[in-house]
């Protein structure tokens, strides 16, 4: 998959281990061809097209306090953050726990109830996500291969009775997200009350 790739997408060397291309590859019944076109080539393109590098240029992860912190513009070619999005980052709703689970994965824990989608976008709803998502993978790319190259979902619906559910699109934002820009990235998702 890498020598498929590395013209095309230089950006493969640091993004893809050699365990995650393997991981992509060993799924039963999956062909080389979709492995390659379907899974990587896409997410390496979707990753262009959004300007992933460039909006996680503009944060860093804050594990004591998880939650994301701007970090100042270099030039006016800087992504530039909406206040949205700045409100998502500074509330913690989507954070990296610190534990990980009994096989070594990430776990990405979303307090969905705390995240009022109807008031800071749909837009600043994925891209926060996809800090988060980026900010664990900074991790998992830090060991070099030697942990799992997966994380688990946690989707915490604890909250008021009759909050107001994110919107279709958001759902439907997510869903696409992780399937298009993060295939096999998420080993597990559990959705449910969790208790502190």
């Amino acid at each position: 998959l890498r020598e498929a790739l590395v013209t095309e997408f230089p950006e493969i060397q640091r993004l893809c281990s050699d365990r995650y291309l393997s991981d992509v590859l060993s799924v039963p019944n999956r062909k080389f061809e979709y492995a390659l076109n379907e899974k990587v080539r896409k997410a390496l393109e979707w990753r262009r097209e959004y300007g992933v590098d460039r909006m996680c240029n503009r944060f860093r992860y804050n594990m004591m306090k998880g939650v994301l912190e701007v970090l100042p513009a270099e030039s006016d070619l800087d992504f530039e953050p909406g206040a949205g999005l700045l409100k998502l980052c500074k509330d913690g709703a989507f954070q990296i726990l610190r534990d990980r689970d009994e096989e070594g994965h990430i776990i990405l824990h979303s307090q969905t109830q705390r995240i009022d989608y109807h008031a800071v976008g749909v837009e600043a709803g994925i891209q926060y996500h996809v800090l988060i998502i980026e900010s664990a993978l900074q991790i998992i790319r830090s060991e070099n291969g030697c942990g799992p190259e997966s994380m688990i979902l946690l989707a915490d619906t604890s909250g008021p009775l009759f909050a107001k559910p994110p919107p279709i699109a958001l759902l439907q934002g997510l869903v696409s997200l992780l399937q298009r820009a993060y295939p096999d990235r998420i080993h597990r998702i559990r959705v449910g009350p969790v208790n502190a």
